[in-house]
């Protein structure tokens, strides 16, 4: 790095290399330092330095004899358009950044971190903020491809010299993008792999939640939340504050998180089972009535476990995303069940943005008077209660409460850090709440129909369930993990976790064969149609006292003009 004795010998050297605008000599030169950061940094100060005394020279007429040539090379340099003009979109996005912050925010000065990937460049800017708690934030990010990487810094530079401003060159290779979970498909897998915390989330739960209720403590709640809300933060403040000027509020991230985070975890200590519902099973479920069972009638086999349908292209819970499964855990007492509803988005990358677009869900718990319920009574008036707590919160004061927290501090002895302005969003918060319960309410009864009649299926038939490697499984390791002595089979097992695949539970397989048999899926003729399915609460065993569900299947009809039997029929013995 240059010193004062050696600034003005360097300056000569690059007014000498300069003169004559972007020449065979400068790009030599730049091809030669650009893996030197201490040095492109010099040149990039010197650079910075000539050209801005140059212009004042010309603007202020004070050109000395024999330096005229010299003064107009900054015109030179200037008037260039190929590598000479900084890259149009990262100025564009420069502007912006300043228009943003003279309005928005509170800024120390402004930042530019420029990485050379060799053939590819990545601008980074932002800006300092004030507080230090909050400290940089991140405006922009974008990658380009330049001739020239030395010389694009050099003039980007030129932008980010006031009092407050950093600026940085290095080298590093551009980093991989990180590959979609193999089983991407499977809620529960996208969540591990897109959530750095799901990790201690599953450990919360494995080592400190009662198995049996799945409730979780105030501190423990707390305790989850903090590792959720910590990477929530540290991804937002390095993804570009550009990208999320019209993203939805981070109250929205934060409950999404929330509720995902416990489902999953829960999910986790009862020990990562996902159960899978072929197409044509889901098919007739869909065409079977369930809004009279009573909640207390469900049986699931595990306390927790991942019920995946696939995309449901008809249940759009939310622009883009469509339900694909639910978690269902059990509250420890029969009937006492919690439900909740996922989808997957059209865009995959938007699986990776989840903390600034929250995921769609949907949950509820059916505990206490619900048991007794049939689904129908319990849905409705868990929509009703919901609607009528959000409409007294849409209705209440909000609005800045600096001084009322203040206050509050103050009465515990303690002070209000400096610099915050705390406003009450709840009010408009409930209100979008409500446009959003009542636009997903729909979707939501529909699913926990299909969600109720898939519990009644693994009640009624828990013999069609057969775990197994999902398709997508490396045949070779699949075939040690089934096959393979004690030691063997656990080693293969365990590398398949690693890579991200897991055994999941298919169940329907005797029904997706009898229909593929008498091709009940077909319904080829135009006047085919389905009859309605349903359940029966039928009386068994001594003095028919005991109970079980018998599905009575959807049958699909199509006009007989031959008196041959009616298509569809499919026939199971329920235990």
């Amino acid at each position: 790095m240059t010193t004062k004795t050696t600034q003005i010998p360097f300056d000569n050297f690059i007014a000498s290399l300069i003169k004559n605008g972007y020449s065979d000599e400068v790009r030599e030169f730049t091809k030669s330092i650009e893996t030197k950061p201490r040095m492109v940094q010099d040149f990039a100060n010197s650079f910075n330095r000539l050209i801005g005394a140059w212009v004042d020279v010309l603007e202020n007429n004070e050109v000395q004899p024999g330096k005229l040539e010299e003064a107009e090379t900054s015109n030179t340099w200037d008037n260039e358009h190929t590598v000479m003009i900084v890259s149009e979109a990262i100025f564009d996005s420069y502007l912006e950044l300043k228009e943003f912050c003279n309005a928005n925010a509170r800024t120390l000065g402004y930042f530019l971190e420029f990485i050379n990937h060799h053939s590819e460049v990545t601008a980074r800017i932002g800006w300092i903020d004030e507080r230090p708690q909050i400290g940089r934030i991140l405006w922009d990010s974008l990658t380009i491809e330049v001739s020239d990487p030395v010389i694009e810094y050099v003039r980007l530079a030129e932008f980010f010299d006031e009092v407050g401003d950093e600026v940085k060159y290095v080298c590093d290779p551009k980093p991989k993008e990180q590959p979609d979970p193999p089983l991407y498909s499977l809620h529960p897998e996208r969540f591990k792999a897109f959530h750095a915390c799901a990790e201690q989330i599953g450990k919360i739960y494995r080592q400190q939640v009662d198995p049996n209720t799945g409730f979780l403590t105030v501190p423990l709640l707390n305790k989850l939340m903090q590792h959720a809300c910590d990477e929530t933060n540290n991804k937002v403040l390095n993804y570009p504050r550009r990208l999320t000027l019209d993203s939805p509020s981070p109250s929205h991230v934060i409950e999404s998180v929330e509720v995902l985070s416990t489902a999953y975890g829960r999910f986790v200590q009862a020990g990562r089972q996902i159960m899978k519902f072929p197409p044509s099973l889901i098919e007739m479920l869909a065409k079977t009535d369930v809004d009279e069972i009573p909640l207390n009638l469900l049986k699931t086999p595990f306390s927790a476990q991942y019920l995946y349908f696939g995309m449901q292209k008809h249940l759009e819970l939310d622009e883009g995303w469509f339900v694909d499964g639910a978690y269902v855990e059990t509250r420890g007492t029969a009937g006492d069940i919690r439900f909740t509803i996922t989808a997957i988005p059209s865009d995959r990358q938007k699986s990776r943005l989840w903390f600034v677009i929250p995921e769609p869900h949907y949950t509820q718990d059916f505990v206490g008077e619900f048991r007794e319920k049939t689904l129908a009574t319990a849905v409705y008036q868990v929509f009703n209660d919901n609607k009528t707590t959000l409409v007294k919160r849409a209705t209440g004061g909000g609005g800045d409460i600096t001084q009322k927290v203040s206050d509050e501090f103050g009465k515990m002895g303690e002070s209000m850090p400096d610099a915050l302005n705390i406003v009450d969003v709840s009010p408009a918060m409930s209100k979008q709440r409500i446009e959003q319960l009542t636009k997903r309410h729909p979707i939501y009864h529909e699913t926990l129909k299909l969600v109720i009649n898939a519990l009644c299926y693994v009640t009624a038939y828990p013999d069609d369930i057969e775990t197994v490697w999902p398709d997508e499984t490396p045949v070779k390791l699949k075939a040690k993990a089934e096959a393979g002595n004690g030691k063997e089979s656990a080693r293969a097992k365990s590398k398949l976790t690693s890579m991200g695949y897991v055994q999941v539970h298919i169940c329907g397989k005797k029904i997706d064969e009898q229909r593929k048999l008498i091709g009940a899926s077909t319904g080829s003729h135009p006047a085919s149609h389905w009859r309605r399915g349903h359940w029966r609460n039928q009386p068994y065993g001594e003095g028919r006292a005991l109970r079980k569900l018998i599905w009575l299947m959807p049958v699909l009809v199509a006009p007989n003009v031959n008196n041959d039997p009616e298509n569809g029929h499919i026939y199971l013995v329920s235990k």
